[in-house]
């Protein structure tokens, strides 16, 4: 793979200025504490099919004994295989990395599809031995736990595990800390593809003196997407360390406090980030190279008056951002020899682009948080039992009537030939990293039937492949997908009067928003041959950080539908002469940045614009260079609210 970083073509943009400071809620602080703050106590039936580290692999968790080997032995048993690896609460002490690697020769070891997750954040502790071997050279970085891609496909590297099949990759609920006299300690070096997550997590140093390298690292090639959320970082002389230009990370509620170089620092990759609170000295996030940066809802604290709260380092470099407070800086945003006091309510690096010669002011949709539901009372729970090898629907079914309100997959891969209907009772179905195979014919595997507005039912940890859409809102009540990944399948559409989805963590293309809904998603890779990616008929829709491949139109908007879409990275392999994005009797608000490798193989028409039945494109040459690609931190169109 070649990567060809040129100068950027003047572009044509609209005449508005693109910098503009006004003031900021001053309940945003308040709001992001609320969001990311909350207890868990996450345990499961002993049917589930999880990897218990104490009960199934004799690790002590008792801060005293050297748990690496016990902890070692259930990801290598793990790997490849959709597996949650549990840790209930305790202290597991560790001298060597936690690798998601079977010490095999195929791929080097290396492999994906495999989870750690702890009984709750706060009780269970992953605690690197002092002054251990192998991390007391500040030079020389190691992790504690270190994620990785596998298969023959796709790039990868034997030697590091890095590649873009780290699919499903997740660590969740617990604290890793880096103990003392450790220079060279990594918290997360991660690699994940398409759909995992790295969430509710505190990373920490326990010696300033002697601070890590990094809280997480996000340095191997092809890494991305995927979603960082709810973590917070202390110490380490960087945060969060991303790097390479199609590297894609999506991250929302993150603390980060008493780095040294930069809280956050991008080296060309592309960072949607909402809900950042940073108490530092040093820079809060600092862009290089032709990295893009979008940044909402931030609260920058501690600063130093010769720093900026974010600094854009090169001509290159992009950045949209929206309300951001910062205290403390010389600064709030320094590009070059400008820079930018107060708080920041709407600025963009560079002029906005639209088809109109005085760009219209862009979307600002509300935003709400993902409902989460997890009851620890394990009579709550349906289990739909172990896989039949023939149709599972008549099982699956009965446990959805149970009238519990938790049903479950134990780990394993269901077959489906028929639709299940979810009644309202059932507010969280839960796969286990389980597979279901569906032969519909164009039918949901789930449809969402009863209930009233405020109801929720949440899908988690779920694979699914065959035909049919995944889920059906035929329904008032909320829809959540979350941690999710399909294989051929659809995932969404919706019938009239469907209450709102909420998208999260969820890879696979096919959805289809009816009028009058309202759509939330978050690391949204809609990934398929379905085309366009996602229909918006006359729905709301708010989307933070979507990826997507090919040259199918990734999102059409029509009927009066609005969409605002937050650093998305669009990677074409050739121009098929479909625009990226179809604006017919709608509004939208488009952040993206896009990558090729192939001669003209991006997308020569980004977006098709329709009013009063006449169409006209913005095309490839009226963006920002990027490569071989573009770069459009803010494109706004159609016709606004109130006009």
């Amino acid at each position: 793979m070649q990567t060809r970083i040129g100068g950027s073509p003047t572009p044509t943009p609209s005449s508005r200025l693109a910098n503009r400071i006004v003031a900021v809620p001053l309940t945003l602080g308040i709001l992001l504490l609320t969001a990311s703050t909350h207890a868990e106590n996450i345990i499961y039936p002993a049917d589930a099919g999880v990897l218990n580290v104490k009960t199934g692999y004799g690790a002590h968790g008792d801060g005293v004994h050297d748990d690496t080997a016990s902890i070692q032995k259930a990801l290598v048993e793990g790997l490849n295989k959709h597996k949650i690896v549990y840790l209930p609460n305790g202290t597991y002490l560790v001298s060597d990395t936690l690798r998601w690697n079977d010490g095999t020769a195929r791929n080097g070891g290396w492999g994906r599809f495999l989870s750690i997750q702890g009984q709750s954040r706060a009780g269970t502790i992953i605690t690197l031995k002092n002054a251990c071997p192998g991390f007391t050279a500040g030079a020389i970085s190691k992790p504690v736990i270190m994620t990785g891609s596998g298969d023959d496909a796709g790039n990868y590297n034997d030697a590091n595990g890095e590649g873009n099949q780290a699919f499903e990759d997740s660590i969740c609920n617990l604290t890793i800390d880096t103990g003392s006299g450790n220079p060279g300690a990594v918290g997360v070096d991660y690699q994940v593809s398409n759909w995992g997550s790295l969430r509710d997590v505190v990373i920490r140093s326990s010696d300033p003196a002697h601070a890590g390298i990094a809280g997480i690292s996000l340095l191997r090639r092809d890494n991305g997407p995927g979603l960082i959320k709810n973590v917070a970082i202390d110490g380490f002389q960087t945060g969060i360390a991303a790097g390479q230009e199609i590297c894609h990370i999506v991250m929302e509620h993150i603390r980060l406090s008493h780095q040294n170089i930069a809280g956050i620092d991008d080296k060309n990759a592309i960072l949607a980030i909402r809900g950042l609170n940073s108490n530092n000295s040093c820079p809060a996030v600092r862009v290089e190279g032709n990295g893009v940066l979008s940044l909402m809802d931030a609260d920058l604290r501690g600063g130093s008056i010769t720093a900026s709260a974010v600094e854009l380092a090169d001509a290159d470099s992009r950045a949209h951002l929206r309300s951001v407070l910062s205290q403390g800086y010389g600064s709030s945003v320094k590009k070059g020899a400008n820079r930018l006091q107060g708080k920041v309510s709407e600025w963009t690096s560079d002029p906005i682009l639209s088809m109109e010669k005085i760009a219209p002011a862009p979307l600002s949709l509300p935003v709400r948080e993902t409902p989460t539901f997890f009851n620890d009372n394990l009579a709550q729970w349906a289990s739909i039992g172990p896989p039949s090898g023939g149709d599972d629907a008549a099982k699956i079914q009965a446990a959805m009537n149970s009238g519990k309100n938790t049903v479950y997959f134990p780990s394993g891969h269901y077959r489906l030939e028929k639709s299940i209907t979810v009644p309202a009772s059932v507010k969280l179905v839960i796969g286990m990293g389980s597979e279901i195979t569906a032969q519909l014919n164009g039918l949901p595997i789930f449809r969402i039937e009863g209930g009233k507005a405020g109801d929720c039912t949440i899908f988690d940890r779920l694979a699914a492949g065959g035909n049919g859409f995944l889920v059906e809102g035929a329904s008032p009540r909320t829809v959540v997908l979350r941690n999710i990944g399909t294989f051929g399948c659809e995932i969404y559409r919706s019938a009239p009067g469907a209450g709102p989805v909420f998208i999260e963590d969820v890879a696979g293309a096919g959805y289809r928003f009816s009028a009058h809904q309202q759509v939330w998603a978050r690391q949204w890779n809609a990934e398929g041959s379905t085309n366009p990616k996602a229909l918006n008929d006359g729905a709301k829709v708010w989307a933070f950080g979507l990826k997507t491949e090919g040259n199918d139109t990734v999102i059409e908007t029509k009927n009066g539908g609005e969409t605002e879409l937050w650093g998305a990275f669009l990677y074409s392999f050739g121009d098929g002469g479909k625009p990226a994005f179809i604006n017919n009797g709608g509004t939208v608000s488009l952040g993206f940045t896009g990558v090729t490798y192939v001669p003209n193989g991006f997308y020569s028409k980004l977006v098709e614009e329709t009013a009063a039945g006449a169409k006209t494109d913005f095309t490839r040459d009226r963006a920002y260079g990027r490569g071989g690609g573009v770069a459009a931190p803010l494109y706004v169109g159609g016709k606004q609210p109130g006009e």
